[in-house]
């Protein structure tokens, strides 16, 4: 998505409709985007989060919230208020909005939830033939393809995870719509690549077969996909964790643990906030629990630290378990630990350490992988890679994670 877009409303749809955002200066052959935040889009932070980054990088839409999902989808009664203009009663020069070029729709399923009139086709006199949606399944997708196909703007679907797939096939068919889907865990620079390919495309060429599907699809530079993916992690999804928030949380937990210890210089306080970083970004990219021993108490076997460090660590995860929710609950388990050490001379180790009835903490849902990945970074912690490793290695890669 190199090209500048002409962006002029961003509205959330789920049972009902909302406008987010609005550009100030409206001008012709604009696109209007339309977010899905039914209650089943939870399952999709990252993919949504990295979309979001990537309008940021090429139109003048501002940061937005992506509202709490809830509900149903209502996709077909949404798009008919944004083109009759409804959506904007009560937003004063709002209603003034330019003719769309296209309309982009981001969604994880079909339509739910619209109890409108849709146009089912044309009579022999060139009017529209009016109904209502049939109820789910194959027939009302395909009604929803017809009333796509004449409401004389382009379609631009596209569709996140696996349960969208029959939608957007029927979709695809459709004169005047395009579909991009963007398969679970696609990376930054092919959900750029679905979307560039997409929306940047030209409306006069074929619709035959034109699905663009993020396993196949060119992906993004690496540079554009690094830096989508960066501010990703800023995007505030819903009421998850955001980077400043998940700071902010551990921050709170550390102050909290240090005003009943001896004071510690800022080299120490940067030391625990990346070991306790590093532990949440396990869990939250894992979704297991995630033994603290790793970083903390009396049986921690990873890394080569301080007691005084090893206690704060510990401490600081109970505080997080009580009071911050970045750790939902702690439970006595056994599990296996790998991680790979670098040695003076660069050669790599995998490590193995067994916990046996260990304290294991579980990472709240609301803190994603991307988030909890862009918490590990300097200036703000010491990353783990900077920090020593038992058995007298030099670091312990990022990368690990449970078995």
């Amino acid at each position: 998505m190199a090209v500048h877009h002409e962006i002029s409303v961003v509205l959330s749809f789920s049972d009902t409709h909302k406008v987010i955002w609005t550009n100030p200066v409206q001008k012709d052959s604009s696109i209007a985007v339309l977010l899905d935040t039914s209650a089943s889009m939870r399952g999709f932070e990252n993919e949504m989060r990295m979309i979001l980054s990537a309008f940021f990088c090429v139109s003048d839409v501002p940061r937005v919230n992506f509202p709490v999902p809830s509900g149903g989808t209502a996709l077909v009664d949404s798009v008919d208020a944004l083109l009759s203009r409804r959506v904007f009663e009560g937003l004063g020069g709002a209603t003034n909005q330019p003719q769309f070029e296209k309309i982009v729709v981001i969604t994880d399923g079909c339509d739910t939830a619209s109890r409108g009139n849709i146009i089912e086709g044309v009579d022999k006199d060139g009017n529209f033939v009016f109904g209502t949606l049939p109820g789910l399944g194959s027939r009302r997708d395909a009604t929803v393809a017809s009333h796509f196909t004449h409401i004389g703007v382009e379609m631009v679907v596209i569709g996140i995870g696996n349960q969208v797939t029959d939608f957007l096939r029927v979709l695809d068919r459709a004169k005047r719509v395009r579909t991009g889907h963007i398969l679970p865990g696609a990376s930054a620079a092919q959900i750029i690549g679905v979307m560039g390919a997409v929306i940047d495309s030209d409306s006069s060429q074929s619709q035959s077969a034109s699905m663009v599907v993020s396993d196949t699809v060119e992906p993004a530079p690496l540079d554009q996909a690094a830096s989508v993916a960066r501010d990703a992690a800023h995007v505030a999804f819903g009421d998850s964790f955001t980077v400043e928030s998940t700071r902010a949380a551990i921050d709170a937990a550390i102050a909290a643990v240090l005003a009943t210890e001896a004071k510690e210089d800022e080299k120490t306080c940067k030391i625990v906030r990346g070991l306790v970083a590093h532990l949440l970004w396990i869990g939250a990219s894992s979704r297991q629990p995630v033994p603290g021993a790793i970083i903390g108490g009396k049986r921690s076997a990873v890394f080569d630290c301080a007691s005084s460090i090893k206690t704060i660590c510990n401490k600081t995860l109970s505080h997080l378990t009580q009071k911050e929710g970045l750790i939902t609950s702690m439970s006595k388990a056994s599990s296996v630990y790998t991680h790979t050490d670098t040695d003076s001379n660069s050669r790599a180790h995998l490590r193995t350490c067994n916990f046996q009835n260990a304290s294991h903490y579980t990472v709240s849902q609301s803190l994603s992988s991307i988030v909890a990945g862009e918490v590990q970074k300097e200036p703000w912690c010491t990353p783990v890679d900077a920090i020593p490793v038992a058995g007298g290695c030099k670091r312990a890669r990022t990368g690990a994670c449970p078995l």
